[in-house]
């Protein structure tokens, strides 16, 4: 698809992003793209931990991109009571979910006196962030999620149960969160409605019954809406059909994409030292096989590094990251560690200073805290991934098969879905099933059969392309606004100054 002209010249946006950077990073890159279109963007953070990020990708724009700091706390989960003190009926219910109704109800009075200021003509927000999917109720603004997982139908809450009684069940268990309730009650008191009586929209899959839900996977990637979600939001059946997939939407490093956020305030002699390009340069004109290990940056954040609360905290994950990170690890050191025939990468984003206590590291292994993911993907040979999109996408974009090694949420169906496109292996529970010889056996096979592979990768890769992109989500997201015009939708809203034009 070629480019599209700059038809959202003077369109003013108002951005909710979720801290992760697989969540974060495609946003970004339709932000990119709507900026050098005319827009201008405003960024809603509900936490600063990426201030400093969004604030470097927009200085290529000089002030066409700003951001606005909702809340002083460094973490999202900053915002949740210990689990020691929590209800019997929110201990079964996730702190994201809790943390983002909460800030829902905290952060409205300032996303609204902002909006006075700024006003603007559509809200894009992050399925994750429901106190944008309710301002766009409340100003009756037109909306757009950025489905960063690759079908509509991943819901967050469901992760990990199997069948229709457990999800209802899982779904029953929100509603009777009393944490959710009481902020319900007051949302309504200020606001005049209640998003969680009856439900608005699903937690964690915020999507407006009148929004455009934009997705970076492919149709053909679709999994069934569960009978739950059919029958509490039949909003969403009609969401489904009208979600637009459009495939990935990648930046670049120097456009400012973001491959770590968390930092440490003990630098590690080894883990922070600079990425050494050269050594990789050496191994390949040595001819080794290059592999690429990187669990992803959720498993290795400080809230999960060690969390000790409640299965039912964790998304479907099955231990905390520490656990999931060190054991694999410590498989990878012991099944390539000293082969001449291969050099190991490893990501390990996390920023605990003990991360590798205990661990002798074996001379062909490379071990930083951040990456420079996209140019060691064009280096690597096979990848080990914890099946995050946003690393699935870009390595079906670098043509580099994948053995995909899920931790919680939507990666246990990403991984299904890697070794159903024949782009990789993958295995559902990695500790139980991943051991030093499991995980050479899954290199040999990848390599012996690297032309098979490399094939499927070529196809998805074109299917990929094929979809569009950032010129596409942006055809859709101008096609949606002339609809939102039509509808009448936008009376009554900010939005009458740009649809007037």
């Amino acid at each position: 698809m070629g480019e599209v002209g700059p038809s959202s010249e003077g369109l003013r946006v108002a951005v909710f992003p979720h801290d992760g950077t697989g969540h974060l990073n495609p946003q970004l890159a339709l932000v990119d793209g709507m900026v050098k279109r005319g827009a201008v963007a405003r960024f809603y953070l509900l936490t600063e931990k990426n201030k400093a990020n969004i604030d470097a990708f927009g200085r290529r724009f000089e002030g066409k991109i700003t951001t606005k700091v909702l809340g002083q706390l460094a973490d999202f989960h900053d915002f949740v009571v210990p689990v020691a003190e929590q209800s019997d009926s929110d201990r079964l219910v996730s702190d994201l979910v809790l943390a983002s109704a909460g800030q829902a109800l905290a952060y409205m009075d300032k996303v609204l006196a902002d909006f006075e200021e700024y006003k603007p003509d559509l809200i894009i927000h992050d399925p994750f962030e429901l106190v944008a999917c309710l301002a766009a109720e409340i100003k009756r603004l037109p909306s757009v999620t950025t489905i960063t997982v690759p079908n509509f139908n991943s819901y967050p809450i469901l992760s990990g149960l199997q069948s229709d009684d457990e999800w209802t069940a899982c779904f029953e268990d929100h509603l009777n969160s009393q944490t959710l309730q009481r902020i319900g009650a007051q949302f309504k008191d200020r606001h005049g409605f209640d998003p969680h009586n009856p439900i608005f929209t699903v937690p964690m899959s915020c999507y407006h019954p009148s929004g455009l839900p934009l997705c970076t996977g492919l149709r053909s990637f679709q999994q069934k809406m569960p009978s739950v979600i059919q029958k509490r939001i039949p909003s969403f059946v009609k969401l489904e059909e009208s979600c637009v997939y459009v495939g990935p939407m990648l930046l670049s490093t120097s456009a400012g994409r973001i491959s770590s956020q968390e930092s440490s305030n003990t630098k590690h002699p080894l883990l922070d030292e600079p990425f050494p390009h050269d050594v990789v340069a050496k191994y390949k004109a040595e001819g080794r096989k290059i592999i690429y290990f990187s669990m992803g940056t959720v498993s290795t954040s400080p809230y999960f590094w060690e969390h000790q609360g409640p299965i039912t905290k964790m998304y479907g994950a099955r231990n905390n990251g520490k656990t999931f990170c060190r054991t694999l690890w410590q498989h990878a050191f012991e099944a390539f560690g000293e082969k001449d025939d291969y050099a190991v990468i490893v990501a390990t984003c996390t920023p605990s200073v003990d991360a590798l206590d205990g661990f002798k590291i074996p001379r062909n292994f490379i071990l930083r805290r951040r990456c420079p993911q996209l140019e060691v993907l064009n280096d690597c040979h096979v990848f080990f991934t914890h099946a995050g999109a946003n690393s699935l996408m870009e390595s079906i974009q670098a043509e580099v098969p994948m053995i995909a090694l899920p931790w919680f949420s939507d990666q246990f169906e990403n991984a299904k879905m890697i070794a159903a496109l024949g782009v990789g292996l993958a295995h559902q529970d990695p500790l139980a099933e991943m051991t030093p010889r499991v995980m050479l056996e899954d290199v040999e096979k990848i390599l012996n059969n690297s032309e098979a592979f490399a094939e499927r990768l070529r196809i998805t890769k074109d299917q990929f392309e094929a979809a569009g992109g950032v010129p596409k989500a942006i055809e859709a997201i101008e096609e949606y606004l002339k609809g939102f015009r039509r509808s009448g939708l936008h009376k009554k809203s900010y939005s009458e100054t740009f649809f007037s034009k």
